[in-house]
């Protein structure tokens, strides 16, 4: 598979936040493997879970490319995946935000970060909000 541009941050991340990131890929809710999931079989995932997952970066990439990717499209396209921005695009389609081709990933992402902030504290009660913002660090007005 190829690698994806908008995923070679990952080399970078700090080995607890991989290995979250592993963690749902590979597992659902009720803490069993997931039906799809292949990492947990590569060696990659054999030889460096939990304490060395900067090593499987790559694999990590494309098991999150796999898991926003139909599973029988990836299979026609021999293991192939969508790439990632083609991942986020749909996702904010599907969210109706309003993006066009001239976007960037970190665009997309941005403008669907603000809105799922906006939905989730559009529901939040004053007292909901308040702690939230403590939680976040972010200074707001006692009143």
């Amino acid at each position: 598979m190829n690698q994806d541009k908008d995923l070679a941050f990952l080399a970078t991340c700090e080995n607890e936040d991989l290995r979250t990131l592993c963690d749902i890929l590979t597992y659902n809710s009720k803490g069993e493997l997931r039906l799809s999931e292949q990492l947990t079989n590569s060696d990659a995932y054999i030889n460096y879970y939990p304490e060395r997952m900067s090593l499987m970066a790559n694999e990590l990439g494309e098991e999150l490319r796999k898991f926003g990717t139909n599973t029988v499209k990836t299979i026609c396209r021999k293991g192939e995946a969508d790439s990632y921005e083609t991942i986020v695009r749909r996702v904010c389609k599907r969210m109706k935000i309003n993006v066009d081709s001239e976007h960037s990933t970190q665009e997309m992402e941005r403008e669907l970060l603000i809105t799922i902030c906006e939905h989730t504290t559009s529901s939040l009660s004053d007292e909901e909000l308040r702690s939230f913002a403590d939680k976040a660090g972010i200074p707001h007005k006692l009143h």
